[in-house]
């Protein structure tokens, strides 16, 4: 269910060329899913608002597509345009995208920290960056261990209100605590994360334990984190963001084992 349009080369064929033609027919927009021929990252692969369709077409996770689709109505209108085809272009058929969403949120959290968090900050959070960077590896993390990371970082957000990345960390450590191995199995992946800068909410996720639909609702806005830590600063941020999905899709291997 993660691998990249399925390793179907057929499928990615199909997929990619009709991006490629929304994208010269100029019409990839934002704030709509899909009306009169038009629609956004979504619309264009579902002609629609189905996240499920999306993933039946393209192989990607629900909370990899939500990511995506955050960024791009994110991003300002003429990248916009092109971003669905990159994206799309960007994995190999057959990768395993598994843990392109950890990998991204793990960056996430961390580039939040590393701005905008003092050094007692960046040392107390520690623990809770360390839990999503082993899901973003791939290794098995214990509710135990990703509960007293996430009781850490909150104790350090709640003693320093000018921490505001303190609390990037303290909500990812509890989405990852959601999400261990021994409270649910992949299928059921719960809160991926939440990211701050400095005056902006990052990300938090809830899977649909029946089915998974919207697996991460927090991680639809988990890429709000750097691109509104500094309104100045927030084109160039979320243009970041785009390039750093792009990179981590483009770097999955087919060789990777699923978890």
């Amino acid at each position: 269910m993660t691998l990249a349009f399925h390793n179907n080369p057929d499928l990615a064929a199909i997929i990619r060329a009709q991006v490629d033609a929304h994208t010269a027919a100029d019409e990839i927009v934002q704030g709509r899913y899909w009306e009169n021929g038009k629609g956004c990252f979504i619309g264009c692969l579902a002609h629609g608002a189905d996240i499920g369709r999306v993933q039946e077409l393209t192989g990607f996770p629900f909370m990899l597509t939500r990511i995506a689709e955050n960024i791009f109505e994110w991003l300002d209108n003429e990248t916009a345009k092109g971003f669905p085809q990159a994206v799309i272009a960007a994995p190999f058929v057959g990768a395993d995208l598994s843990l392109v969403s950890w990998q991204f949120l793990h960056w996430c959290v961390s580039d939040a920290l590393h701005q905008y968090a003092d050094a007692a900050t960046q040392a107390a959070c520690a623990p809770a960056v360390q839990v999503l960077a082993d899901k973003a590896r791939g290794v098995p993390v214990t509710a135990d261990g990703a509960a007293r990371a996430a009781n850490a970082a909150y104790a350090t957000a709640y003693a320093a209100h000018a921490a505001h990345a303190a609390y990037a960390a303290a909500d990812a450590a509890h989405a990852a605590y959601a999400a261990t191995d021994a409270a649910a199995d992949a299928a059921r992946a719960a809160y991926a994360a939440r990211a701050t800068g400095a005056a902006a909410e990052a990300a938090g996720a809830a899977a649909d334990a029946a089915h998974a639909a919207d697996a991460a609702h927090a991680a639809y806005i988990a890429t709000d984190a750097a691109a509104e830590a500094a309104d100045a600063a927030a084109e160039a941020a979320r243009k970041r963001q785009a390039d750093k999905l792009i990179e981590l899709l483009s770097a999955a291997s087919p060789r990777r084992t699923s978890i």
